[in-house]
Order: structure tokens, then sequence, then C-alpha cells
């Protein structure tokens, strides 16, 4: 958020990943605080708060699609629904100069298009209640009145009621959740708004699509609002419940390396467990139980998280207790659950994966090319970016990270360094207000203990590129440390298949440091390509610096040219900008020889001995390197030294 607005927000995510625990009091809505003084908002789906998050785990950039006004009876805006692509659902209301404030925070919940509600009670006409704007707008294009509450299913308050007071003929429109964890949902919530219009309105029924799920569904069908079914919600409840209670056998599989699920349809339960790790002969790992079942103790649907030893009968058993209290379903044979899931990750994990010929195994395919502004990165691969402190590394790192998230691609920054708040500041100097989006996560620990939290955020987020700015101060010991790098490199492999660019220093006092990152070797063993970066004399008031970054290593692919950067930095905005080294006196020595008789013969042909004068090397080593790189050079007649064709 802007500086000095008193809109930043503080906070993070939970252990479980599934809750984003805020500081902002005035956006939590119907969250209690908790005892840390922070708000919990549900990342995906419905929210305490009035909001429906998640939009951002969909792998797409979300954009505005329709606004729905939800009026006072005297038709002031009171606030205003947004609906996003991917869906997503966000409330905002007016600041009174022309903006918004996104929250609700005292603003009078009313039915939508009220007014037209009230014209339809006050002479008669059938009023459609619907799930959602967009059923009771596809309605309302019908010349029917039609309205809807705001947040949702289940999220009807009695209040609304007295809108309707008077009311002739009500019409409600169940949507057909009958899959997933909302099966059954919308007879439930028109139940809630049935009963709460008994009483009230003289004829209240409910109906549902004939085809699809909802309203929308029916009528884009090519079916007339006749031909939908008038349903008792509390049959079509029963139906589902007894669909439900019939006996189905648990279903096991492997989620991904780590990671396994049982669903157990009979007891309305799904046990999984993630991030294993072995402890001596020991398997741990997370437990995560979901339950439907009425009356268990869950939140979010979430009956039971936390770690387990599940090498341990009596921990096996003590923990079956604790689930049967919790879901208070005394019925189940909740030992003999945990016991069958236990088992079937203990073989499985025992088993592993088979050993298979080499020759049958598919040839590797090639790295993506990730190149920005002349530096190549790796799709798949890490890549270090090392040098001396105060040459711009984070600087660079995020302008590599702002130009592929701009480019569509999941980028993150995990930072052990400065505060999100810094690195925001850079982004919008670097990018302007119009930020590229770049998942953030400020790291207090090692990455070998941070790696778990850090897997859950690529996997969620589907992060395809990280930043891991700085790899000193992510260690678990000295740098210099051989398996302190071992231990580096193991940990960022549980994150997956991601490319990443981790920052690194040089030690100032060693022979060669500017061709190795500082410590043990074993980091620049363990990267499959590594850049140095130099700094060449800053500006005198140092509001503008030149890099060069030399390719000192390129496992898959030969070494690349070096590359050279401007940063120019204004009172609002950095600017970043390619420059030729060869210009560059303080750089240019950096260069390879190839590099800098290509630079120099861009003005001209020259003789052998005035190239090597030029350049400050020998004539043989020119002659040499004329005869090794036809293809970039030629000798012309006269015996002068030129640029092949296509090069210049």
């Amino acid at each position: 958020m802007p500086r000095g607005k008193g809109r930043r927000c503080h906070g993070f995510l939970d252990s479980t990943g599934s809750y984003a625990r805020c500081a902002r009091a005035e956006m939590a809505g119907g969250i209690d605080a908790g005892p840390d003084g922070l708000y919990p908002h549900r990342l995906a789906g419905e929210c305490r708060c009035g909001a429906t998050h998640g939009a951002a785990d969909t792998g797409q950039r979300s954009r505005i699609v329709d606004t729905y006004d939800y009026r006072s009876a005297t038709g002031e805006l009171l606030f205003q629904v947004v609906r996003y692509e991917p869906k997503d659902f966000r409330q905002r209301r007016p600041d009174g100069a022309g903006g918004w404030i996104w929250n609700m925070k005292g603003v009078q919940l009313v039915p939508y298009r009220l007014q037209e509600v009230l014209a339809a009670v006050a002479v008669g006409d059938p009023i459609w209640i619907c799930e959602g704007e967009k059923d009771a707008e596809a309605l309302r294009a019908l010349d029917q009145v039609a309205t809807t509450n705001p947040g949702g299913a289940l999220k009807w308050r009695d209040e609304y009621a007295t809108h309707f007071r008077g009311a002739i003929d009500v019409r409600i429109v169940a949507d057909r959740d009958l899959t997933g964890p909302d099966r059954g949902k919308g007879y439930r919530h028109a139940q809630q708004v049935a009963a709460s219009l008994a009483g009230v309105c003289e004829n209240v029924r409910v109906y549902e699509a004939a085809q699809g799920k909802d309203v929308t569904d029916h009528l884009a069908a090519g079916l007339a609002l006749d031909a939908l079914i008038e349903i008792d919600p509390a049959e079509r409840l029963a139906k589902l419940l007894a669909e439900d209670a019939k006996p189905a056998e648990s279903m096991f599989e492997a989620l991904h390396e780590g990671a396994y699920k049982m669903t157990v349809p009979a007891a309305g339960t799904e046990l999984s467990v993630d991030f294993l790790r072995r402890d001596g002969a020991q398997l741990k790992g997370e437990l995560l139980v979901r339950c439907m079942l009425a009356g268990a103790r869950t939140f979010d649907g979430v009956l039971s998280i936390g770690d387990i030893n599940l090498s341990s009968a009596r921990t096996r058993q003590s923990h079956a207790k604790y689930l049967e209290e919790r879901a208070q379903a005394k019925d189940i044979d909740w030992t003999g659950m945990l016991e069958e899931f236990a088992q079937r990750v203990l073989a499985a994990e025992r088993t592993g994966a088979p050993a298979v010929l080499l020759s049958d195994l598919p040839r590797p395919a090639p790295d993506e090319a990730l190149e920005v502004d002349g530096l190549p990165l790796l799709a798949r691969h890490p890549a270090i970016l090392f040098g001396d402190g105060g040459c711009g590394k984070s600087y660079i790192a995020l302008h590599v990270a702002g130009t592929l998230a701009v480019r569509g691609l999941r980028v993150a920054y995990f930072d052990w360094e400065l505060a999100g708040e810094d690195h925001r500041d850079r982004l919008e100097r670097l990018f302007g207000p119009s930020m590229p989006g770049i998942f953030y996560a400020r790291c207090a620990r090692p990455l070998v203990y941070e790696a778990e939290r850090l897997r859950r955020i690529v996997r969620e987020r589907a992060v395809q590129f990280a930043i891991f700015d700085s790899v000193a101060f992510a260690c678990d010991g000295p740098p210099e440390a051989a398996e302190v790098a071992g231990r580096y490199f193991q940990s960022l492999r549980q994150l997956g298949e991601i490319g990443s660019l981790h920052v690194a220093h040089v030690s100032k006092s060693a022979e060669g440091a500017d061709q190795k990152p500082f410590g043990s070797v074993f980091w620049h063993n363990g990267a499959r390509a590594s850049w140095n970066v130099k700094l060449a004399e800053s500006s005198p008031d140092d509001r503008q610096i030149t890099v060069g970054l030399y390719n000192r290593k390129a496992n898959l692919a030969g070494l690349r040219a070096a590359v050279g950067f401007e940063l120019a930095f204004g009172e609002q905005t950095t600017c970043v900008r390619r420059v030729d080294l060869q210009d560059v006196p303080d750089l240019a020595a950096g260069l390879t020889v190839r590099q800098r008789m290509a630079a120099a013969l861009r003005r001209g042909a020259m003789t052998r001995e005035a190239l090597a004068e030029e350049i400050g090397a020998k004539p043989d080593t020119i002659k040499r390197t004329v005869n090794r790189y036809t293809r970039q050079f030629q000798v012309l007649d006269g015996g002068l030294v030129g640029l092949a064709k296509g090069e210049s």
C-alpha cells in the first residue's frame, strides 16, 4: 500500500497455508481477532470478512467483468459487489470522493435491486429470489423482478424479510449443487430463505432448473420460465443424505512426492498427509482430516491438522480417539480408518518408485530459456547471481522477477534480508503503480526450516520462478561448509521443478573471488549457472550505477556473453536499461577477447596489430581468435580483420 496513507497491511500465512492473518481491523468484516490481535482470512473460497477469495490461485490474472450496485430504498448507493474472472467476488463501498473503500464496515446490508422489490410488493407482482446477482440479471432481462442477498448462499439475514412484508408471490430458485463440498448447499440456502419469509409473504414457492445448475443455465438451454421445476428443498436434501449414507469403499491416492490422500465417503471424511519425512526409523508428516458430518467440531470443514508419527501405533490410537471426540461420531471406526490410512502410506513409501532402465526413459526436454534483457535464466534449474554488497544484485533480481511476471509467469520473491514494504517500494519504482503480481514471503529461518512453508506456497500459488535473497542469510551454518551448501540445495529441490535465481556475495579477500560465490565450492557446483556482478564507478551523486554481469558457469549451454545494465535512481522511479560494456572502461576489461574484438570492429575493419593495441591483446591472440570464430570474423583484402557478414 502507498506510504503515509494509513492503508498498509501487516500479516502472514498461518501454519496450514490456508489462512492469511491480517492486522487490518477495517477489512475483518465478521472475523474475530485471534489472541495475537490478527484476523484470519480464508485464502480460497468464501471468507467471513464478506469476500470470496481465491482468484489468484487459478494461474490467471484476475480482471473485473461485472459490478452490481446495492442501493437503499431511496436509491442511495450503499455498496457494490465486484465480480472477477477467474470467478471471484469482492465488496466495496463508496468513499464519498468518487473512489472506493474495499470493506463493508458500517454498511447497511439490503437485498439486491431493493427499489424494484418494494415496487413489486406494492402492486402484487411476482418476485424472484436467486442465488447470485448474475441469475437475478438473467431474470430481469425477461422483464421479471429479481433479487438476491449479498454474500451468496447461506448468507440470508432475517432482517431482509422485512422488505418483502405483504408480498403476494415470492419464487425462490435453488441452485442444484449436487457434487463436491457444496453438495446440497443450494437447497439449504433455499430452505433458509423460505423459512425467513414464512408468515411475511402470502405465497412462497421454491423452484430449481430443469437443466444445468441454476436459472442462468436453465435459460441458456433455451427453456422457458414455466419449465422451472417446483420442489420441496427438504425432500431434495433428504434424498441427497440418503445417497450419501450408502456405503462406499475408501479411495487412496498419491498426490505428489511425499503426499497422499484417502477419501472415505461412508464417513464423510478425507484424510491427507503431506511433508513426509524420516526421523530415524519413524515416518512423520502433517495430517489433515476433513469431515462433513453434521455436528462435527470443524473449522471450515477441517476436523484436525497437525504433525503425526505414522510409525507409532500408540500415536495412531490416541489420535483416533481425539478425532472421534471432535467428530462426535462414535459409530464410526476412527481407529480402523486411521490405521488403514497409515498402513497404506507406509507401504507406498517403502515401495517407492520402481527401478527402470535408463534407455526406457524419455529424452529430457530442453530447459526453456527465460531471457530478461539479454540475461539468460533457466526455467527448471537454479542460477546464482553473486557480487559485492551495494552492486545492485537485489534490484536486478527484482527487475528480473517483475519482467517475468509481466510476461505471465507466476513469480515469487523469498526474502531473508529486507522487508516486504521495501521490495514493494522498489517494485513500484521499477514498474509504476500498475505493478506486476509477485508473491512475497519474508523468511526468518534458514531455508532448511522454511522449505515446507515455501513448498506449500509454490504449490498453492503455482509458482514457476522464484528469487532467493540472499544465500548467506538462508544458510543453516557457515557458507564455507560443504554440508551447509548441500543441505541448501537439497531443501531447494523439495520446492519442486521451478526456475530460481539466488543472490549471493563474494569474498573480498580471496583470490579469484569474482569467479565463484562466497563459501564452499559446492555453491558454484550446485547451481546450473552463475553470474558475477561487477560495479563500475558510480555517478558523483550516486543517482546512477552501471554494472556488468559475467557468466562464470553454464552447465546446460555454453558460456554466454557478458551483460551490462545501468540503474538510474530518480525521485519516484528507478530505470533499468541495457548498456554496452565495451563503452564502460571500468567493466570492459572483464569482457573476453572475442567480445572486445567484436565491439572494436563494429567501428570498421582494422589491421591485426592495430586491433591488438586497441583492445590490449597480443597479435597472435587476435589471429587465433579470428581462425577459431570464422562465423563472426573474417580476413579482408590487405590483411585487415573485419566482422563476418551479418555480424555488424
